[in-house]
C-alpha cells in the first residue's frame, strides 16, 4: 500500500509541475497521459492531492516560506508544498515525510535536496498544521 500512495504522489508532482512549470491547464496535463500507469485509485488520489495543493497554493507557500531561505527548484518545491498539504490534511507525520524525502532521493536531479525536505517536512509537521 506504501508504494500505492507513493504512486500516487509522483503523479501530483508530475501534475503539479506541468501546472505550474509549463502553465498547462490540469484537466490538460491529465488528458496528456501525466497519470498513464497508476491504478485508477491512484490516478484517482493523484489528481485530488494535486487539485488541493493548487487550491491551497498560496497558504503553503507561505507555511513553506517560514522554513526556508529561497525557495528551491520547482520539482522539489512542489514535493514540498504536496507534503506540507498532507500534513496540514492530518495525515501520519513520519509517512508523509518518509515518502517525500524518498520520492526525492529517486529524483536524480535532486537526490541532494533530500536533507531540504526531510527538514522543512519535519518543521512543519510541528509547527504547520497551526497556522
Amino acid at each position: 500500500m506504501a508504494s500505492s500512495a507513493t504512486a500516487a504522489r509522483r503523479g501530483a508532482i508530475a501534475l503539479l509541475d506541468q501546472v505550474l512549470g509549463h502553465q498547462q491547464m490540469l484537466s490538460d496535463a491529465i488528458a496528456a497521459g501525466a497519470l498513464e500507469g497508476l491504478s485508477p485509485s491512484d490516478r484517482a488520489r493523484a489528481q485530488r492531492l494535486a487539485a488541493d495543493t493548487l487550491r491551497g497554493l498560496e497558504r503553503l507557500d507561505r507555511l513553506l516560506q517560514a522554513h526556508m531561505q529561497r525557495p528551491p527548484a520547482l520539482t522539489v518545491r512542489n514535493t514540498l508544498r504536496l507534503g506540507a498539504l498532507e500534513l496540514c490534511q492530518g495525515e501520519a507525520a513520519h509517512g508523509v515525510v518518509n515518502a517525500m524525502v524518498q520520492i526525492t532521493a529517486d529524483h536524480r536531479k535532486f537526490r541532494n535536496m533530500r536533507g531540504l525536505v526531510n527538514a522543512v517536512l519535519r518543521r512543519v509537521s510541528e509547527t504547520g498544521p497551526q497556522k
